[in-house]
């Protein structure tokens, strides 16, 4: 189109050029008038042989010839003020074709041929930068998308009805620095989920957030979100009509910088962070009962064959274990399903073969999990069984063996691993090692070399 654009331009200049060449060429040279006298005689041409002349004589005779008869040379000559006019008109005409083929031109660079907003590429980062002339700060989508597709589900345990004022975020945060910029609402097919996002913060974990205040009011089905000191941006101060089977609306209590939450029926509410968003997850009493119901119905069959010796969890805390066959565990202070386990290591050394999980840049006594490991024998063939509660997610690296790493396994009494099963509602999931060989192993809750994560540590010791 850019070449069009310049084609178009060009051929209005050359045919501006040419009407003006044909306006000065048509334009004549001033013609001496003169007017016939009477007196004026017609000589006889020079050429006419004086011999001749006495024999041939001309049929005119000028003393007939009538002047009035014959009129003065007129040439009508063109204004100056007319070529003038004319030459502006055809500028303008140019110039307005111009900015009109320029118009088009910039409307087919941003518009597929359906009127579709298009993808630029920025080759200087790698990203993708969508033209968006609906972008708004507050995004509505009340189409119900799966339950579980969402990451962080939230257990059904973690849904309350507290009225009492809570509040979630860290207190050495610096409110007054953050602001409020985003915020998201989705429907899921069992809740809805609302993500405030905030600016000016630093951290990504989820102690970034400033102290927000949360107050329930069962009985008006009401849920206040209170910002406390941190801003509010412009775009966000007004009410959203949501109008699903949740929630009917979010308003802004400008007195109050506050969001509240205005649902329909008897609901309950769970709130978290992830970054820099808070997310408010809400649930319908009903939905919620009938989530539980449906928990409470499932028949868990016992195929215990044989009795197992009752196995007694340490009181108080127990962070570490010696190398035995005996169960053992890990006991921390932590009693919410709230870490997430994303990452996943393994180590050969000379006396042992190493596992360990953890959730990434993470250190401390709030990101150590209770759990068991157990050595289990079915069919002549020796596992470990390593439980795992606590987690708010799980992410599964697939099936570790000789196949899968690098290392090399030949010294090591180790077979293969992979995730037995998570379950969401209870936070639990279950890992099963395949040994070579009956071996004493070692359960223990311990830090990175680099010190930056909290891992949970399985050492197996090679026969």
């Amino acid at each position: 189109m850019r070449t069009l654009f310049f084609l178009v331009l060009k051929l209005q200049i050359h045919y501006t050029v040419a009407r003006l060449e044909v306006i000065f060429i048509k334009m004549p040279k001033k013609v001496k008038k003169t007017k016939t006298n009477e007196k004026d005689v017609i000589e006889k041409s020079p050429l006419l042989s004086k011999d001749l002349s006495s024999s041939l004589h001309s049929t005119i005779n000028p003393d007939r010839l009538d002047p009035a008869r014959f009129s003065d040379l007129r040439v009508e000559e063109e204004s100056p003020i007319r070529i003038i006019l004319y030459v502006i008109v055809v500028i303008i005409i140019g110039v307005g074709a111009a900015f009109g083929v320029r118009e088009l031109i910039s409307k087919d660079d941003t518009n597929d041929n359906n009127g579709n907003d298009v993808v630029v590429e920025d080759n200087n980062n790698d990203t993708n930068t969508v033209i968006d002339s609906n972008n708004s700060p507050i995004t509505i989508n009340t189409t119900a998308k799966p339950s579980g597709g969402v990451s962080n589900t939230p257990k059904d345990a973690s849904f309350v009805t507290t009225e009492s004022f809570s509040s979630i975020g860290n207190e050495t945060i610096d409110s007054k620095t953050v602001t409020a910029s985003k915020l998201n609402y989705q429907t899921y097919t069992t809740f809805s989920r609302t993500e405030i996002a905030f600016d000016g913060l630093v951290a990504d974990n989820s102690q970034s957030l400033p102290v927000l205040g949360i107050t329930f009011n069962n009985a008006e089905n009401k849920l206040t979100v209170a910002l406390g000191g941190a801003k509010t941006d412009p775009s966000l101060q007004t009410t959203s009509s949501i109008a699903d089977s949740i929630v009917s609306e979010i308003q802004y209590d400008v007195v109050n910088n506050s969001f509240v939450f205005i649902l329909n029926e008897d609901s309950r509410y769970a709130i978290s962070a992830a970054g820099n968003r808070l997310i408010i997850d809400i649930k319908t009493q009903a939905q919620f009962d009938k989530d539980t119901s449906a928990i409470e119905d499932v028949v868990v069959e016992d195929t215990t064959t044989e009795d197992k010796p009752v196995v007694t969890t340490p009181t108080g805390l127990n962070l570490d274990n010696d190398f035995s066959e005996e169960t053992q565990f890990i006991v921390s202070s932590v009693t919410n399903d709230t870490i997430e386990y994303n990452e996943f290591y393994y180590e050969d050394t000379v006396n042992y073969f190493e596992i360990a999980w953890g959730s990434r840049n993470n250190v401390g006594d709030e990101f150590i999990t209770n759990s068991t490991a157990e050595l289990v024998e079915e069919n002549g063939s020796f596992f470990i069984d390593v439980t795992i509660k606590n987690l708010a997610s799980y992410k599964d690296f697939g099936e570790a063996s000789q196949a899968t790493i690098s290392a090399d396994l030949s010294a090591a009494n180790f077979l293969s691993g992979k995730l037995e099963s998570f379950n969401e509602n209870t936070g639990t999931a279950v890992y099963r090692v395949k040994l070579k060989n009956k071996a004493s192993f070692r359960l223990a809750s311990e830090t990175t070399v680099s010190g930056q994560t909290q891992v949970l540590v399985l050492q197996i010791q090679d026969n």
